[in-house]
């Protein structure tokens, strides 16, 4: 499974990176990908942006420069690295089904069983965020307990 992928100097343009984006929710085991110096722009970043919301996979992300959307990828980012696709396992494997039919975040909560809360709130808790972060641990705690049942049986 390819884990890193060095995209650097690869002259990718804004629609190279929204063709990605869109190909992200599907893109499973890369944890890292490195896009610096390509000459993309704003619209091909929020594309980008855009599918990382629907991958629980993708840990870390260089662009090299900011944009609008920065924040919002280190967002995803780390709830990928605090357990988000954890929580997606639990779920498929509580229900029986495959990790692909699953979506945490469906309108249809799903039990999550209690144990692996605390493998979740551990690596939240161990995750380092910057000061310029405009968001806390807190706020990651919130989405990952929005998005799926906070208990099993309620």
């Amino acid at each position: 499974h390819l884990r890193e992928l060095f995209l650097g100097r690869n002259h990718i343009t804004d629609n190279g990176l929204k063709a990605l984006g869109q190909a992200l929710p599907n893109i499973r085991n890369l944890k890292r990908i490195s896009l610096w110096a390509n000459p993309f722009d704003e619209p091909g970043v929020q594309a980008f942006c855009n599918g990382l919301e629907h991958n629980n996979d993708l840990e870390d992300v260089d662009l090299f420069r900011k944009f609008s959307c920065s924040e919002k990828i280190r967002y995803y980012t780390l709830l990928n690295r605090s357990g988000r696709r954890l929580l997606q396992e639990a779920v498929a494997t509580e229900e029986g089904t495959s990790e692909a039919q699953t979506n945490i975040h469906s309108p249809r909560q799903r039990p999550v069983p209690l144990g692996t809360w605390p493998l979740v709130l551990e690596r939240l808790q161990t995750l380092s965020l910057q000061d310029d972060d405009v968001f806390s641990h807190n706020d990651l705690l919130y989405y990952m307990l929005k998005g799926p049942a906070l208990f099993q049986g309620q």
